[in-house]
């Protein structure tokens, strides 16, 4: 069992000293490090969080009253790590959404935020179409922190499809941290690239393939509807058992096989449907898959064109949102990445059929594409984003 998981402390410390990790033992002793420098504990987490969320409280609390935060991301999911940001979603009470209120609003916050450069630095504010945004970084934990202003919700409902997923089993966030370590280490997450959302989307419909996870539908029955926008996003969070003993290795290495051989060309990831589906399907409201029935409902007729139009399933890899069904998570994915990622996905199933065990982790923690390359170096990789020292003493 590995210790990714546990119990509330009263102090939490983070410090943040190393960058080069040189593995050592078993498969498992190896996932155990890389865990340990990597990823965040709960208990850290929440305390990030609860810290954040009183200072930000307490310095706009001098101008409105009744504000409310919610957190979202990776430091709620369980999958945050060393150098993740943290994310809120807030409403104002009588928000005005209109483009001069929504600038003075940020004038006012940002005159309050700079009162208290103990607190916060590197700051940054911006107005979209599509939601307002004030960041900055907060300095007693060293995080970047972004308050979303409108379109939050959104994300604070993603965080708890993800999360809901990731924490139905042991093993699925230290598989789902490997990952996301694996495919940052070959420059692969990133504006442009693959998000960490949609590889987390992507860990979902494996584990659905196997019949580890229940497909997105069947949470959706009988739920109480919460929606955003257009798209309702309720979920029942079932309690699910597997059979299956699969270990993280195996997991991993069967990560790596699944998708080195799927055809993203033809096929939609569709972790509502659980299953693969034909990109022609969605191409044509009358052969829309079986388990979007309730588009087929003349009253529907508008999210049936939704669908159609905006999620371009014809984009180079089409990872479907599990509840907002017309967003494409892969959509901005070029060519040139995609091949990237089928070559990364193929070379590590690859190693994973031929490296011995404890050689496996480093294959595909190494920016080195061929590890044979290393056969006789020791077992050591560059962890991103660890190499600066920096303590943190957080009392939560």
């Amino acid at each position: 069992m590995y210790t990714l998981l546990g119990v509330a402390v009263s102090a939490a410390v983070l410090v943040l000293a190393q960058s080069e990790l040189c593995l050592e033992g078993s498969f498992d002793a190896q996932l155990q490090q890389v865990l340990d420098i990597y990823m965040l504990r709960p208990q850290l987490e929440a305390c990030i969080i609860s810290t954040v969320e009183t200072d930000v409280l307490h310095t706009l609390n001098q101008r409105w009253q009744g504000i409310q935060m919610t957190p979202y991301g990776s430091l709620v999911t369980g999958l945050g790590t060393r150098s993740s940001d943290l994310d809120f979603s807030v409403s104002v009470p009588n928000y005005n959404s209109s483009r001069d209120a929504e600038w003075d609003m940020l004038h006012e916050i940002n005159r309050l935020v700079k009162q208290q450069p103990d607190l916060y630095s590197e700051i940054n504010y911006s107005t979209k179409p599509v939601f307002a945004r004030y960041s900055f970084n907060h300095n007693a934990t060293q995080r970047k922190v972004d308050l979303i202003f409108r379109s939050g919700y959104a994300g604070v409902r993603n965080s708890l499809v993800i999360r809901y997923y990731f924490h139905l089993d042991d093993r699925y966030l230290p598989l789902g941290g490997l990952l996301k370590l694996a495919f940052k280490m070959h420059d692969l997450i990133g504006r442009g690239m693959l998000k960490n959302y949609a590889l987390y989307l992507l860990v979902i419909f494996y584990l659905q393939q196997k019949n580890m996870v229940p497909a997105g539908y069947v949470l959706q029955r009988d739920a109480v509807s919460d929606y955003v926008g257009d798209w309702d996003t309720g979920f029942n969070q079932l309690p699910y058992s597997t059979h299956n003993t699969d270990t993280v290795l195996q997991l991993l290495g069967g990560f790596f096989q699944y998708y080195s051989q799927f055809d993203f060309k033809n096929y939609v990831v569709s972790t509502f449907a659980g299953r693969p589906i034909p990109k022609a399907d969605f191409m044509n409201i009358d052969t829309f898959p079986e388990e979007f029935t309730l588009y087929k409902n003349t009253s529907k007729l508008d999210l049936q064109l939704k669908i159609k139009d905006n999620l371009r399933p014809n984009s180079n890899i089409c990872i479907q949102d599990t509840y907002v069904h017309d967003m494409n998570n892969g959509e901005l994915i070029t060519k040139e990445d995609t091949d990237r990622i089928k070559k990364f996905l193929m070379s590590s199933a690859k190693w994973f059929e031929e490296l011995p065990a404890d050689q496996f982790l480093s294959a595909i923690l190494s920016e080195e594409q061929d590890p044979s390359n290393n056969a006789t170096q020791q077992n050591c990789i560059d962890i991103p984003d660890t190499d600066d020292v920096a303590t943190v003493d957080l009392t939560c």
